[in-house]
């Protein structure tokens, strides 16, 4: 009996081994489009929040500064545009490192601006 183990598979079994490959290359051909479109849907999400959280913060800052200083509202006006600038930074500097789809991995991302005055 140890000798059966080094006899060919029988030629049905070969014929499903090939039917399986092929099954398997079509399924994995299927779920590529999904994984690129939710690749993208969180891409986009991700510029998003950028945008809309610099905005917020700019006006958040601008509406605290006016309220305390009394000078309702040019620092709310100052900041937001302050916000909007630093927002358009912001994705402009993530589509530019990840090429616009969306694939760089977080730790490639800069976290701030080094400043080599030091």
């Amino acid at each position: 009996m140890g000798g059966d183990r080094n006899r060919q598979p029988p030629e049905r079994l070969e014929k499903l081994g090939d039917r399986l490959k092929k099954a398997q290359v079509s399924v994995d051909e299927r779920s590529r489009p999904r994984q690129r479109q939710s690749n993208a849907l969180g891409f986009a999400f991700r510029i998003t929040t950028e945008l809309v959280a610099a905005v917020v913060v700019g006006v958040a800052i601008g509406w605290g500064l006016d309220k305390w200083l009394d000078s309702k509202p040019w620092f709310l006006i100052v900041f937001f545009f302050l916000g909007v600038a630093a927002g358009v930074m912001n994705v402009y500097r993530i589509t530019q490192s990840s090429g616009g789809d969306g694939s760089v991995p977080r730790s490639e991302l800069p976290s701030v601006i080094e400043d080599d005055d030091d």
